[in-house]
């Protein structure tokens, strides 16, 4: 019997280490409900370019700073909650 070689790779979106088909991440990730016989919920990892790759390693950067976007936007709305300048919720509980 021939043995395959299985190569893998870290996934730039998940970090993990996961099968590669050329520079692609192969799907990963997910769940096979019982009944379903289909991928539910892969990684968005998934046939995007491993961390191991240039374009691997800008996607990860690109994550990295829409995190780091989205702490700025969240700061700034708790902030404006606390002191009062945000209006408008529906419950009316808002000032």
């Amino acid at each position: 019997m021939t043995q395959r070689t299985q190569f893998r790779a870290e996934c730039a979106h998940c970090g993990r280490d996961h099968a590669v088909r050329g520079v692609r991440m192969v799907a990963h990730g997910y769940k096979v409900p019982t009944g379903w016989h289909q991928f539910v919920g892969t990684c968005a990892g998934t046939d995007r370019p491993h961390f191991g790759t240039v374009e691997g390693r800008e996607y990860r950067a690109a994550i990295a700073q829409a995190f780091r976007d989205l702490a700025t936007r969240l700061a700034l709305t708790v902030a404006s909650i606390l002191d009062g300048t945000v209006s408008g919720a529906t419950s009316g509980t808002w000032r």
